[in-house]
């Protein structure tokens, strides 16, 4: 999507640029909590990651626990397991040995929760996770690297990955090489909601021309009306983050 068109929405669209990759390589910084409008639920206590510790976030008291249990490296997603690899055949069961080859069969066996692993190899986004795809609190939807960073997306003038589900986390994929205006590593459309981006790396994500409205971003989180807001979002930096400071 161009900015142009964005701007011409500004009384209708809200946005937030989390980050923008121009060039180089970029990781999250150790204050490693992102949100939008998190909405009338439950004050969870020592939640936010500032500094290293545990301060306070608003938002629903089953985020606020899974959030502490990503920066443990605790699982979110329990029960089915599948694989994906560029090698892959949708002709297979899934398996470590015998992997899906596309995204959108191996999603498709997975809405309600669990994970998906994704093998080393270079991949072409988009991959969309709908509305209606996803797990829940107790079982989110994992799309997990098999080696963190061995598992590549690029594509240009697009999103790499596009999520409007609920309850989905990524983990240790990476994001590169993805160049042209409307270009974006993860893209959070309107209603997306509950959604943990970790030890994910972001690098070459930049526009190839100088028009002024063109643009590109690492993370787009775009909600279109009070109505369809991002909510309870959370992204960090594996390792940033000492493991004790979230005990309690």
């Amino acid at each position: 999507m161009r900015c142009g068109e964005e701007a011409g929405l500004k009384r209708f669209v809200f946005f937030f640029f989390v980050v923008i990759s121009l060039f180089v390589p970029l990781l999250f910084s150790s204050c490693a909590a992102a949100f939008i409008n998190p909405g009338s639920g439950t004050t969870g206590d020592d939640a936010v990651v500032t500094g290293g510790v545990f301060t306070s976030f608003m938002g629903d008291e089953a985020f606020v626990q899974n959030m502490k249990r990503t920066v443990l490296k605790e699982p979110l997603s329990s029960g089915r397991e599948y694989y994906v690899s560029a090698a892959g055949s949708d002709s297979n069961a899934g398996t470590r040995e015998k992997p899906f080859k596309t995204f959108s069969l191996a999603l498709s066996k997975l809405n309600g929760g669990g994970i998906l692993y994704v093998e080393d190899g270079a991949y072409s986004g988009p991959v969309y996770i709908e509305s209606s795809d996803g797990g829940n609190a107790e079982n989110y939807l994992t799309i997990k690297a098999v080696n963190p960073g061995g598992a590549v997306f690029s594509a240009d003038g697009r999103a790499l990955f596009e999520i409007a589900g609920s309850y989905v986390k990524l983990e240790g994929l990476s994001f590169s090489d993805c160049v042209g205006a409307g270009s974006c590593g993860v893209s959070l459309a309107a209603g997306a909601n509950h959604v943990i981006i970790s030890g994910c790396v972001f690098k070459n994500i930049n526009v190839d021309s100088n028009e002024q409205d063109d643009c590109a971003n690492g993370i787009l989180l775009y909600g279109t009306s009070a109505e369809m807001p991002v909510s309870n979002v959370f992204i960090r930096a594996e390792g940033s983050i000492p493991r004790r400071s979230a005990s309690k």
